[in-house]
């Protein structure tokens, strides 16, 4: 998983190694690579899952929107992989609110981005 991911996707912002760090880390890592001129759209990304999980819903939907927007057109692997984080929130913390929001939002993208990569066996 890209950038600061990892943070969320582990026990609610745990850091590695259980030294004790809380989404509050995560998540002033998150705002200081959004505000840098390099931020990619996996920073963005990382940010409004935190927003997400926090209960802040209605910047979380923004934030999803303009990462999607940052995000390039042909590059399918990426929605997928924010999707497959989203759904995995779904199954483990479905009382987010507004979740299934975020996951319509990034699912919406999905067919602008193009044709599903066909797997290899």
């Amino acid at each position: 998983m890209p950038g600061t991911t990892r943070f969320v996707m582990m026990p609610f912002g745990k850091k590695p190694g259980g030294s004790g760090g809380t989404i509050d880390f995560a998540k002033q890592k998150c705002l200081e690579l959004v505000s840098a001129k390099q931020a990619t759209h996996w920073n963005w990304y990382d940010l409004t899952t935190l927003q997400l999980i926090e209960g802040d819903a209605p910047s979380a939907l923004r934030s999803f929107h303009y990462a999607s927007e940052l995000t390039p057109r042909g590059a399918v692997e990426n929605f997928r992989s924010v999707l497959s984080n989203l759904e995995f929130l779904q199954r483990h913390r479905a009382h987010i609110a507004r979740l299934n929001e975020a996951i319509a939002t990034i699912r919406s993208y999905l067919p602008a981005a193009g044709p599903p990569t066909p797997r290899r066996e």
